[in-house]
Protein backbone atom coordinates (compact mmCIF):
# COMPACT_ATOMS: atom_id res chain seq x y z
CA UNK A 1 0.00 0.00 0.00
CA UNK A 2 1.54 3.40 -0.95
CA UNK A 3 2.74 5.63 1.91
CA UNK A 4 1.45 9.13 2.38
CA UNK A 5 3.87 11.95 1.45
CA UNK A 6 3.22 14.06 4.54
CA UNK A 7 6.32 16.26 4.15
CA UNK A 8 5.76 17.06 0.50
CA UNK A 9 4.52 20.67 0.23
CA UNK A 10 5.77 21.67 -3.22
CA UNK A 11 5.51 19.69 -6.44
CA UNK A 12 6.86 20.98 -9.77
CA UNK A 13 6.30 18.80 -12.83
CA UNK A 14 6.36 21.46 -15.53
CA UNK A 15 7.13 20.36 -19.10
CA UNK A 16 6.83 16.68 -18.17
CA UNK A 17 5.14 14.04 -20.32
CA UNK A 18 2.91 12.53 -17.64
CA UNK A 19 -0.67 11.70 -18.65
CA UNK A 20 -2.26 11.13 -15.22
CA UNK A 21 -1.53 12.45 -11.74
CA UNK A 22 -2.76 11.00 -8.43
CA UNK A 23 -2.72 13.51 -5.55
CA UNK A 24 -4.51 11.41 -2.94
CA UNK A 25 -1.39 11.00 -0.78
CA UNK A 26 -0.19 14.63 -0.80
CA UNK A 27 -2.36 16.12 1.92
CA UNK A 28 0.12 18.90 2.81
CA UNK A 29 0.75 20.10 -0.73
CA UNK A 30 0.88 23.93 -0.90
CA UNK A 31 2.32 24.50 -4.36
CA UNK A 32 1.58 22.59 -7.55
CA UNK A 33 3.22 23.55 -10.87
CA UNK A 34 2.06 21.63 -13.95
CA UNK A 35 2.90 24.25 -16.54
CA UNK A 36 3.16 22.97 -20.14
CA UNK A 37 2.27 19.38 -19.28
CA UNK A 38 0.68 19.08 -22.71
CA UNK A 39 -0.02 15.31 -22.40
CA UNK A 40 -1.83 15.55 -19.06
CA UNK A 41 -5.33 14.07 -19.29
CA UNK A 42 -6.55 13.29 -15.75
CA UNK A 43 -5.82 14.43 -12.21
CA UNK A 44 -7.18 12.50 -9.24
CA UNK A 45 -7.63 14.90 -6.31
CA UNK A 46 -10.49 13.64 -4.11
CA UNK A 47 -12.12 15.60 -1.31
CA UNK A 48 -9.76 16.72 1.43
CA UNK A 49 -6.42 16.21 -0.31
CA UNK A 50 -5.83 19.83 -1.35
CA UNK A 51 -6.83 21.69 1.79
CA UNK A 52 -3.49 23.54 2.04
CA UNK A 53 -2.96 24.32 -1.64
CA UNK A 54 -2.25 28.03 -2.24
CA UNK A 55 -0.60 28.04 -5.69
CA UNK A 56 -1.56 26.24 -8.87
CA UNK A 57 -0.32 26.62 -12.46
CA UNK A 58 -2.07 24.64 -15.20
CA UNK A 59 -1.06 26.85 -18.12
CA UNK A 60 -0.32 24.89 -21.27
CA UNK A 61 -2.26 21.77 -20.18
CA UNK A 62 -4.30 21.74 -23.34
CA UNK A 63 -5.41 18.07 -23.16
CA UNK A 64 -6.62 18.27 -19.59
CA UNK A 65 -10.12 16.76 -19.26
CA UNK A 66 -11.02 16.48 -15.59
CA UNK A 67 -9.96 17.92 -12.24
CA UNK A 68 -11.93 17.70 -8.98
CA UNK A 69 -11.14 20.16 -6.19
CA UNK A 70 -12.27 19.96 -2.58
CA UNK A 71 -14.92 22.59 -1.94
CA UNK A 72 -13.37 23.42 1.44
CA UNK A 73 -9.89 24.12 0.05
CA UNK A 74 -8.16 27.39 0.96
CA UNK A 75 -8.35 30.31 -1.49
CA UNK A 76 -5.90 29.82 -4.32
CA UNK A 77 -3.65 32.86 -4.66
CA UNK A 78 -2.35 32.36 -8.20
CA UNK A 79 -3.97 30.20 -10.82
CA UNK A 80 -3.21 30.18 -14.53
CA UNK A 81 -5.26 28.04 -16.87
CA UNK A 82 -5.05 27.65 -20.62
CA UNK A 83 -7.31 25.95 -23.16
CA UNK A 84 -10.96 25.65 -22.26
CA UNK A 85 -11.30 21.83 -21.78
CA UNK A 86 -9.84 22.30 -18.30
CA UNK A 87 -12.10 25.19 -17.51
CA UNK A 88 -15.27 23.07 -17.49
CA UNK A 89 -14.16 21.31 -14.30
CA UNK A 90 -13.54 24.18 -11.88
CA UNK A 91 -17.12 24.77 -10.87
CA UNK A 92 -16.10 23.70 -7.34
CA UNK A 93 -13.51 26.47 -6.95
CA UNK A 94 -15.75 28.91 -5.12
CA UNK A 95 -12.81 30.48 -3.28
CA UNK A 96 -10.60 31.01 -6.31
CA UNK A 97 -8.89 34.43 -6.15
CA UNK A 98 -7.10 34.74 -9.50
CA UNK A 99 -7.55 33.02 -12.85
CA UNK A 100 -5.82 33.52 -16.16
CA UNK A 101 -6.98 31.98 -19.42
CA UNK A 102 -4.74 32.37 -22.45
CA UNK A 103 -5.56 31.35 -26.02
CA UNK A 104 -8.94 29.84 -25.13
CA UNK A 105 -10.55 28.25 -28.15
CA UNK A 106 -13.97 27.35 -26.71
CA UNK A 107 -15.19 29.41 -23.81
CA UNK A 108 -18.73 28.02 -23.44
CA UNK A 109 -18.11 25.70 -20.50
CA UNK A 110 -16.10 28.40 -18.73
CA UNK A 111 -19.01 30.77 -19.20
CA UNK A 112 -21.44 28.34 -17.57
CA UNK A 113 -19.34 27.90 -14.41
CA UNK A 114 -17.61 31.22 -13.79
CA UNK A 115 -20.54 32.60 -11.81
CA UNK A 116 -19.77 30.09 -9.01
CA UNK A 117 -16.37 31.71 -8.34
CA UNK A 118 -17.74 34.20 -5.85
CA UNK A 119 -14.32 35.20 -4.45
CA UNK A 120 -12.75 35.85 -7.86
CA UNK A 121 -10.84 39.16 -7.71
CA UNK A 122 -8.74 39.21 -10.86
CA UNK A 123 -9.50 37.81 -14.31
CA UNK A 124 -7.19 37.77 -17.34
CA UNK A 125 -8.47 36.55 -20.70
CA UNK A 126 -6.10 36.91 -23.64
CA UNK A 127 -6.16 35.47 -27.12
CA UNK A 128 -9.07 34.57 -29.38
CA UNK A 129 -12.07 34.67 -27.04
CA UNK A 130 -15.50 34.93 -28.70
CA UNK A 131 -17.65 35.90 -25.71
CA UNK A 132 -18.11 35.72 -21.95
CA UNK A 133 -21.30 34.53 -20.29
CA UNK A 134 -23.98 36.90 -19.09
CA UNK A 135 -23.48 35.37 -15.65
CA UNK A 136 -20.13 37.09 -15.28
CA UNK A 137 -21.82 40.16 -13.80
CA UNK A 138 -22.51 38.11 -10.66
CA UNK A 139 -18.81 38.24 -9.69
CA UNK A 140 -19.25 40.92 -7.07
CA UNK A 141 -15.65 40.72 -5.73
CA UNK A 142 -14.01 41.25 -9.11
CA UNK A 143 -11.74 44.33 -9.07
CA UNK A 144 -9.16 43.58 -11.77
CA UNK A 145 -9.95 42.55 -15.33
CA UNK A 146 -7.97 42.18 -18.54
CA UNK A 147 -9.93 40.49 -21.31
CA UNK A 148 -11.57 40.77 -24.72
CA UNK A 149 -15.32 40.90 -24.21
CA UNK A 150 -18.26 42.61 -22.55
CA UNK A 151 -18.46 43.44 -18.86
CA UNK A 152 -20.53 44.83 -16.03
CA UNK A 153 -18.69 44.82 -12.72
CA UNK A 154 -19.49 47.41 -10.04
CA UNK A 155 -16.12 47.05 -8.23
CA UNK A 156 -13.91 46.89 -11.30
CA UNK A 157 -10.96 49.33 -11.04
CA UNK A 158 -8.75 48.38 -13.97
CA UNK A 159 -9.75 47.31 -17.48
CA UNK A 160 -7.30 46.43 -20.26
CA UNK A 161 -8.50 45.28 -23.65
CA UNK A 162 -6.07 44.37 -26.42
CA UNK A 163 -6.52 43.15 -30.00
CA UNK A 164 -10.27 42.59 -29.63
CA UNK A 165 -11.24 42.78 -33.28
CA UNK A 166 -14.98 42.10 -32.84
CA UNK A 167 -15.52 43.72 -29.47
CA UNK A 168 -18.82 45.50 -28.87
CA UNK A 169 -19.21 47.85 -25.92
CA UNK A 170 -22.09 48.38 -23.57
CA UNK A 171 -22.58 51.59 -21.61
CA UNK A 172 -19.72 51.72 -19.10
CA UNK A 173 -20.85 54.80 -17.21
CA UNK A 174 -21.81 52.77 -14.12
CA UNK A 175 -18.33 51.32 -13.63
CA UNK A 176 -15.91 52.57 -10.98
CA UNK A 177 -12.90 52.36 -13.28
CA UNK A 178 -9.67 54.11 -12.34
CA UNK A 179 -7.59 52.75 -15.22
CA UNK A 180 -8.65 52.01 -18.81
CA UNK A 181 -6.31 50.76 -21.54
CA UNK A 182 -7.68 50.07 -25.01
CA UNK A 183 -5.70 48.69 -27.93
CA UNK A 184 -8.39 47.74 -30.42
CA UNK A 185 -7.42 48.21 -34.09
CA UNK A 186 -10.99 48.13 -35.46
CA UNK A 187 -12.59 50.41 -32.87
CA UNK A 188 -14.13 53.52 -34.44
CA UNK A 189 -15.79 55.00 -31.37
CA UNK A 190 -15.04 55.04 -27.68
CA UNK A 191 -17.48 53.24 -25.36
CA UNK A 192 -20.68 55.05 -24.44
CA UNK A 193 -20.53 56.63 -21.04
CA UNK A 194 -16.73 56.96 -21.04
CA UNK A 195 -16.84 60.62 -20.05
CA UNK A 196 -19.05 59.76 -17.08
CA UNK A 197 -16.28 57.75 -15.39
CA UNK A 198 -15.74 60.25 -12.61
CA UNK A 199 -13.06 58.13 -10.91
CA UNK A 200 -10.99 57.43 -14.02
CA UNK A 201 -7.36 58.43 -13.41
CA UNK A 202 -5.55 56.82 -16.35
CA UNK A 203 -6.64 56.44 -19.99
CA UNK A 204 -4.45 54.84 -22.64
CA UNK A 205 -5.54 54.47 -26.25
CA UNK A 206 -2.94 52.63 -28.30
CA UNK A 207 -3.08 51.30 -31.88
CA UNK A 208 -6.77 52.12 -32.26
CA UNK A 209 -6.17 52.61 -35.97
CA UNK A 210 -9.73 53.60 -36.89
CA UNK A 211 -10.46 55.92 -33.98
CA UNK A 212 -10.90 59.43 -35.45
CA UNK A 213 -11.99 61.60 -32.54
CA UNK A 214 -12.38 62.00 -28.81
CA UNK A 215 -15.75 62.93 -27.31
CA UNK A 216 -16.48 66.66 -27.06
CA UNK A 217 -17.37 66.26 -23.38
CA UNK A 218 -13.91 64.80 -22.68
CA UNK A 219 -13.39 67.48 -20.02
CA UNK A 220 -15.93 65.70 -17.82
CA UNK A 221 -13.23 63.21 -16.81
CA UNK A 222 -12.51 65.35 -13.79
CA UNK A 223 -10.19 62.86 -12.04
CA UNK A 224 -8.03 62.03 -15.07
CA UNK A 225 -4.30 62.26 -14.33
CA UNK A 226 -2.71 60.33 -17.21
CA UNK A 227 -3.66 60.41 -20.88
CA UNK A 228 -1.74 58.51 -23.54
CA UNK A 229 -2.78 58.53 -27.22
CA UNK A 230 -0.74 56.76 -29.89
CA UNK A 231 -1.32 55.37 -33.38
CA UNK A 232 -4.85 56.62 -33.94
CA UNK A 233 -6.57 58.70 -36.65
CA UNK A 234 -7.38 61.51 -34.24
CA UNK A 235 -6.50 64.83 -35.92
CA UNK A 236 -7.46 67.35 -33.27
CA UNK A 237 -7.95 67.43 -29.53
CA UNK A 238 -11.33 68.48 -28.14
CA UNK A 239 -11.60 71.76 -26.27
CA UNK A 240 -12.73 69.86 -23.21
CA UNK A 241 -9.32 68.27 -22.83
CA UNK A 242 -7.83 71.55 -21.64
CA UNK A 243 -10.32 71.58 -18.75
CA UNK A 244 -8.64 68.59 -17.09
CA UNK A 245 -7.31 70.35 -14.01
CA UNK A 246 -5.75 67.22 -12.53
CA UNK A 247 -4.00 65.94 -15.66
CA UNK A 248 -0.34 65.29 -14.85
CA UNK A 249 0.87 63.29 -17.86
CA UNK A 250 0.00 63.83 -21.54
CA UNK A 251 1.54 61.59 -24.20
CA UNK A 252 0.73 62.17 -27.87
CA UNK A 253 2.74 59.68 -29.88
CA UNK A 254 2.75 58.90 -33.62
CA UNK A 255 0.40 61.77 -34.46
CA UNK A 256 1.32 62.17 -38.12
CA UNK A 257 -1.56 64.59 -38.82
CA UNK A 258 -1.04 66.86 -35.82
CA UNK A 259 0.25 70.22 -37.08
CA UNK A 260 0.00 72.32 -33.95
CA UNK A 261 -0.72 72.32 -30.26
CA UNK A 262 -3.29 74.92 -29.19
CA UNK A 263 -2.41 77.79 -26.85
CA UNK A 264 -5.01 76.37 -24.46
CA UNK A 265 -2.43 73.83 -23.33
CA UNK A 266 -1.51 76.50 -20.76
CA UNK A 267 -4.73 75.62 -18.92
CA UNK A 268 -3.36 72.22 -17.87
CA UNK A 269 -2.05 73.71 -14.67
CA UNK A 270 -1.15 70.35 -13.07
CA UNK A 271 0.73 68.93 -16.07
CA UNK A 272 4.11 67.47 -15.12
CA UNK A 273 4.96 65.38 -18.19
CA UNK A 274 4.46 66.13 -21.89
CA UNK A 275 5.57 63.70 -24.61
CA UNK A 276 5.07 64.47 -28.29
CA UNK A 277 6.37 62.30 -31.11
CA UNK A 278 6.05 61.94 -34.89
CA UNK A 279 3.91 65.05 -35.30
CA UNK A 280 3.99 67.67 -38.07
CA UNK A 281 4.32 70.68 -35.79
CA UNK A 282 6.78 73.47 -36.68
CA UNK A 283 6.52 75.46 -33.47
CA UNK A 284 5.50 74.86 -29.90
CA UNK A 285 2.83 77.22 -28.54
CA UNK A 286 3.97 80.02 -26.26
CA UNK A 287 1.31 78.85 -23.82
CA UNK A 288 3.49 75.83 -23.15
CA UNK A 289 5.77 78.04 -21.10
CA UNK A 290 2.93 78.73 -18.66
CA UNK A 291 3.05 75.15 -17.35
CA UNK A 292 4.66 75.88 -14.01
CA UNK A 293 4.51 72.25 -12.83
CA UNK A 294 6.04 70.71 -15.98
CA UNK A 295 8.99 68.50 -15.07
CA UNK A 296 9.55 66.46 -18.25
CA UNK A 297 9.32 67.63 -21.88
CA UNK A 298 10.04 65.14 -24.66
CA UNK A 299 9.75 66.16 -28.31
CA UNK A 300 10.83 63.24 -30.47
CA UNK A 301 10.83 62.71 -34.25
CA UNK A 302 8.92 65.92 -34.93
CA UNK A 303 11.00 66.54 -38.03
CA UNK A 304 9.44 69.90 -38.95
CA UNK A 305 10.07 71.48 -35.55
CA UNK A 306 12.20 74.58 -36.15
CA UNK A 307 12.49 76.21 -32.74
CA UNK A 308 11.71 76.11 -29.07
CA UNK A 309 9.78 78.92 -27.37
CA UNK A 310 11.97 81.88 -26.43
CA UNK A 311 10.29 82.03 -23.02
CA UNK A 312 11.26 78.47 -22.15
CA UNK A 313 12.96 79.86 -19.05
CA UNK A 314 9.49 80.16 -17.48
CA UNK A 315 9.34 76.38 -17.14
CA UNK A 316 10.77 76.76 -13.68
CA UNK A 317 10.12 73.13 -12.63
CA UNK A 318 11.57 71.47 -15.75
CA UNK A 319 14.01 68.68 -14.89
CA UNK A 320 14.20 66.72 -18.16
CA UNK A 321 14.33 67.95 -21.76
CA UNK A 322 14.63 65.59 -24.73
CA UNK A 323 14.80 66.73 -28.36
CA UNK A 324 15.35 64.31 -31.21
CA UNK A 325 15.17 64.36 -34.99
CA UNK A 326 14.18 68.02 -35.35
CA UNK A 327 15.16 70.94 -37.60
CA UNK A 328 16.22 73.10 -34.66
CA UNK A 329 19.34 75.16 -35.49
CA UNK A 330 19.82 76.94 -32.20
CA UNK A 331 18.70 76.69 -28.59
CA UNK A 332 17.09 79.74 -26.98
CA UNK A 333 19.22 81.60 -24.45
CA UNK A 334 16.44 81.13 -21.94
CA UNK A 335 17.33 77.45 -21.79
CA UNK A 336 20.28 78.31 -19.58
CA UNK A 337 17.95 79.77 -16.96
CA UNK A 338 16.31 76.42 -16.22
CA UNK A 339 17.70 76.08 -12.72
CA UNK A 340 16.06 72.69 -12.06
CA UNK A 341 17.13 71.01 -15.32
CA UNK A 342 18.94 67.74 -14.55
CA UNK A 343 18.90 65.92 -17.89
CA UNK A 344 19.31 67.29 -21.44
CA UNK A 345 19.22 65.01 -24.47
CA UNK A 346 19.87 66.30 -28.00
CA UNK A 347 19.67 63.50 -30.56
CA UNK A 348 19.74 63.81 -34.37
CA UNK A 349 19.31 67.59 -34.29
CA UNK A 350 21.68 67.81 -37.25
CA UNK A 351 21.24 71.54 -37.77
CA UNK A 352 22.36 72.37 -34.24
CA UNK A 353 25.91 73.75 -34.32
CA UNK A 354 26.50 75.18 -30.87
CA UNK A 355 25.36 75.33 -27.29
CA UNK A 356 24.45 78.69 -25.73
CA UNK A 357 27.38 80.67 -24.32
CA UNK A 358 25.85 80.62 -20.84
CA UNK A 359 25.40 76.87 -20.87
CA UNK A 360 27.34 76.66 -17.62
CA UNK A 361 24.47 78.40 -15.86
CA UNK A 362 22.57 75.09 -15.81
CA UNK A 363 23.70 74.55 -12.25
CA UNK A 364 21.62 71.40 -11.63
CA UNK A 365 22.53 69.57 -14.85
CA UNK A 366 23.61 65.99 -14.13
CA UNK A 367 23.29 64.26 -17.51
CA UNK A 368 24.05 65.60 -21.00
CA UNK A 369 23.61 63.64 -24.24
CA UNK A 370 24.85 65.03 -27.58
CA UNK A 371 24.17 62.50 -30.32
CA UNK A 372 24.33 63.21 -34.07
CA UNK A 373 24.54 66.99 -33.83
CA UNK A 374 26.92 69.50 -35.47
CA UNK A 375 28.16 70.91 -32.18
CA UNK A 376 31.93 71.31 -32.53
CA UNK A 377 32.94 72.85 -29.22
CA UNK A 378 31.81 72.99 -25.64
CA UNK A 379 31.32 76.54 -24.41
CA UNK A 380 33.90 78.03 -22.06
CA UNK A 381 31.34 78.07 -19.26
CA UNK A 382 31.03 74.27 -19.36
CA UNK A 383 33.49 74.00 -16.49
CA UNK A 384 30.89 75.60 -14.21
CA UNK A 385 28.69 72.48 -14.38
CA UNK A 386 29.68 71.19 -10.97
CA UNK A 387 26.92 68.56 -10.87
CA UNK A 388 27.43 67.11 -14.35
CA UNK A 389 28.13 63.43 -13.70
CA UNK A 390 27.31 61.78 -17.03
CA UNK A 391 28.16 62.85 -20.59
CA UNK A 392 27.25 60.86 -23.69
CA UNK A 393 28.57 61.87 -27.12
CA UNK A 394 27.96 59.99 -30.34
CA UNK A 395 28.29 59.99 -34.11
CA UNK A 396 30.82 62.81 -34.33
CA UNK A 397 32.06 63.87 -37.74
CA UNK A 398 35.80 63.80 -38.28
CA UNK A 399 36.03 67.61 -38.28
CA UNK A 400 34.29 67.99 -34.92
CA UNK A 401 36.66 68.74 -32.06
CA UNK A 402 34.16 68.40 -29.27
CA UNK A 403 36.28 65.87 -27.40
CA UNK A 404 39.19 68.31 -27.04
CA UNK A 405 37.19 70.27 -24.44
CA UNK A 406 36.38 67.39 -22.11
CA UNK A 407 39.17 68.18 -19.67
CA UNK A 408 37.10 71.06 -18.30
CA UNK A 409 34.57 68.66 -16.78
CA UNK A 410 36.48 67.95 -13.59
CA UNK A 411 33.43 66.42 -11.81
CA UNK A 412 32.51 64.01 -14.62
CA UNK A 413 32.08 60.43 -13.43
CA UNK A 414 30.70 58.68 -16.52
CA UNK A 415 31.70 59.22 -20.15
CA UNK A 416 30.05 57.35 -23.02
CA UNK A 417 31.40 57.74 -26.55
CA UNK A 418 29.44 56.10 -29.37
CA UNK A 419 30.62 55.57 -32.94
CA UNK A 420 33.47 58.08 -32.65
CA UNK A 421 36.58 58.05 -34.85
CA UNK A 422 40.05 57.98 -33.30
CA UNK A 423 42.05 57.28 -36.44
CA UNK A 424 44.69 59.92 -35.66
CA UNK A 425 45.11 60.27 -31.92
CA UNK A 426 43.23 59.75 -28.71
CA UNK A 427 41.99 63.02 -27.12
CA UNK A 428 44.45 63.90 -24.36
CA UNK A 429 41.75 65.90 -22.56
CA UNK A 430 40.20 62.63 -21.40
CA UNK A 431 43.26 61.90 -19.27
CA UNK A 432 42.44 65.03 -17.24
CA UNK A 433 39.13 63.62 -15.96
CA UNK A 434 40.35 62.81 -12.48
CA UNK A 435 36.91 61.76 -11.16
CA UNK A 436 36.00 59.49 -14.08
CA UNK A 437 34.67 56.11 -12.90
CA UNK A 438 32.95 54.71 -15.99
CA UNK A 439 34.39 55.02 -19.49
CA UNK A 440 32.49 53.43 -22.40
CA UNK A 441 33.92 53.35 -25.92
CA UNK A 442 31.06 51.76 -27.87
CA UNK A 443 31.51 50.93 -31.56
CA UNK A 444 34.35 53.45 -31.86
CA UNK A 445 37.05 53.14 -34.53
CA UNK A 446 39.90 52.40 -32.18
CA UNK A 447 42.62 49.79 -32.48
CA UNK A 448 44.71 50.51 -29.39
CA UNK A 449 44.24 51.95 -25.94
CA UNK A 450 46.69 54.65 -24.88
CA UNK A 451 49.06 54.04 -21.98
CA UNK A 452 47.90 57.33 -20.43
CA UNK A 453 44.63 55.77 -19.30
CA UNK A 454 46.55 54.73 -16.21
CA UNK A 455 46.23 58.32 -15.02
CA UNK A 456 42.49 57.82 -14.48
CA UNK A 457 42.98 56.66 -10.90
CA UNK A 458 39.24 56.50 -10.12
CA UNK A 459 38.35 54.38 -13.15
CA UNK A 460 36.22 51.36 -12.20
CA UNK A 461 34.76 50.25 -15.53
CA UNK A 462 36.07 50.29 -19.09
CA UNK A 463 33.73 49.09 -21.86
CA UNK A 464 35.29 48.65 -25.33
CA UNK A 465 32.42 46.77 -26.96
CA UNK A 466 32.42 47.07 -30.75
CA UNK A 467 36.00 48.30 -31.10
CA UNK A 468 38.94 46.54 -32.75
CA UNK A 469 41.09 46.63 -29.64
CA UNK A 470 42.98 43.38 -29.30
CA UNK A 471 45.62 44.41 -26.78
CA UNK A 472 45.37 45.98 -23.32
CA UNK A 473 48.46 47.93 -22.21
CA UNK A 474 50.04 46.44 -19.12
CA UNK A 475 50.05 49.83 -17.39
CA UNK A 476 46.24 49.89 -17.31
CA UNK A 477 46.24 46.91 -14.98
CA UNK A 478 47.78 49.17 -12.34
CA UNK A 479 44.25 50.51 -11.83
CA UNK A 480 43.09 48.28 -9.00
CA UNK A 481 39.54 46.93 -9.25
CA UNK A 482 39.14 47.95 -12.92
CA UNK A 483 36.50 45.93 -14.85
CA UNK A 484 37.08 45.64 -18.59
CA UNK A 485 34.14 44.49 -20.73
CA UNK A 486 33.77 43.95 -24.48
CA UNK A 487 37.38 42.87 -24.96
CA UNK A 488 37.86 40.48 -27.87
CA UNK A 489 40.56 37.89 -27.35
CA UNK A 490 42.21 36.40 -30.42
Amino acid sequence: MPLQCLKLNSLSLGNSKLRTLDLRLTQNLKRLDLKDCSNLVDINAPEGCLEKLVYLDLSGCGRFKSFLFDKQSKPLKVVSLSEDPAASSFGNLEKLISIGLCSCTNLQSFSRTIYSLQCLKKLTLEGSIPRVSMYIHQLQCLNGLSFQTEYDFPRLKSLKLKSCSNLRFNDISQLSLQELCLSIPMMKHLPDGLCMLRQLKSLKLESCWELERLPEDFGELESLQKLSLSNTLIKHLPDGLWMLKHLKSLKLESWLDLERLPEDISRLESLQELCLSHAMIKHLPDGLCMLKQLKSLKIESCRDLERLPEDISQLESLQELCLSDAKIKHLPDGLCMLKQLKSLKLHSCRGLERLPEDFGELESLEKLMLLSTRISHLSDSICMLKHLKCLEIGWLRRDQKLLEDLGRLQCLEKLILRCCHFSRSFPESIFELKCLKYFHLLDCTLDDLPEELRYLKCLEELDITGTNISHIPQSIFQLKGLRITGFKTI
